[in-house]
């Protein structure tokens, strides 16, 4: 089958345009796909998280809030370049002791 000219001309600039329309419909459902995709990923995130802390036994957990403690103390007491923290930092440390 011979196709003429402006018969070819004419698929062509349909494949175009085609293809322009459906770039922007995806440009513009892109932000609502994308914030659909990342509300699924963060609630299993949230979920799996959730999940992890319910099997901490309470030992494991107060052992990882002292080290949290302490190691905050550290950083008040460590170049302290702000003198309210120091105070900030004796009353931390009266506290967890």
């Amino acid at each position: 089958m011979i196709v003429n000219e402006p018969e070819r001309r004419g698929r062509l600039f349909f494949f175009i345009w085609t293809g322009i329309l459906l770039v922007g419909i995806a440009v513009m459902l892109y932000p609502k796909v994308g914030k659909i995709w990342n509300a699924g990923r963060q609630s299993r995130v949230v979920d799996g998280y959730e999940r992890s802390v319910e099997k901490l036994d309470v030992r494991k957990e107060e052992e990882m809030i002292a080290q949290t403690r302490a190691y905050n103390v550290m950083l008040l007491e460590q170049n302290n370049p702000v003198p309210i923290l120091t105070v900030a930092s004796s009353a931390l440390r009266l506290l967890t002791s």
